[in-house]
């Protein structure tokens, strides 16, 4: 059995930026997919627990399970209903509040799964972080402090990057703690891999059945840091 916790970037300040670029996914498409690989991940046991938190720029949003309650055939209906009021709700905008946000999700999600640990130690956590754009310099440090946490908590983290630019604190993040990482679209002139093929994929095994498959990582890890003064990405 196993406890996904599903931490997705929906800041409106971020996705805007992908407007008008050709990009791989909408946000209302990333959805369609992650539906059906949450009720994938749920069919695959029948013990199997799914969260969904989601990262706006008003601060980390529990999509899933909602106080109905978390049965798989009102899964959709939730995600979706929840979806729906915090966006419709807006949110503080400005242009870090995205990354702020995927940290804040980022260490919510490790709570629970802490708190889930301490229950059950038998249980199987891991975390998948889908990414919408760019890394903010200044958030390193908080995102590095998540996965830390997480290297201690034995907890999985995986990465999607839906955007063109590379990211350097998922490829750290899925290498530190041993997750897998994916970015779908790589370049301008890149072939695009199908966000819901991917999900299935790459991250919908359990870290048990990890062990005889062959997971995609990242052939280059960029692992330079940012200085606690300036917050900037040191150059070497």
């Amino acid at each position: 059995m196993s406890l996904l916790t599903v931490v997705v970037d929906v800041g409106t300040a971020r996705w805007s930026t992908r407007r008008g670029h050709d990009e791989l996914v909408s946000l209302k498409g990333t959805f369609e997919a992650l539906v059906i690989f949450f009720s994938a991940h749920l069919l695959m046991h029948r013990q199997n627990q799914l969260r969904v938190v989601a990262s706006h720029e008003s601060g980390a949003v529990v999509l899933y399970p909602s106080s109905g309650g978390p049965t798989p055939s009102s899964m959709k209906t939730q995600v979706m209903a929840q979806l729906e009021a915090l966006l419709g709700g807006g949110g503080s905008g400005g242009s870090s509040g995205g990354g702020a946000a995927i940290a804040s999700a980022l260490s919510k999600a490790l709570c629970h799964a802490n708190r889930a640990k301490q229950a059950n130690p038998a249980l199987s956590c891991r975390v998948l972080v889908l990414q919408a754009a760019r890394d903010l310099d200044s958030e390193y440090n908080t995102i590095m402090n998540c996965v830390f946490a997480a290297q201690k908590l034995g907890v999985v983290v995986d990465t999607c990057v839906l955007s063109r630019e590379p990211s350097t604190f998922m490829q750290q993040a899925a290498d530190q703690t041993g997750g897998a990482h994916v970015h779908l679209q790589k370049g301008k002139d890149a072939p695009a891999q199908p966000l819901l093929q991917q999900l299935l994929m790459a991250f919908l095994p359990s870290a048990d059945e990890r062990r005889v498959l062959q997971l995609p990582h990242a052939t280059s890890i960029d692992l330079r840091a940012a200085c606690f003064c300036h917050q900037v990405i040191t150059l070497s």
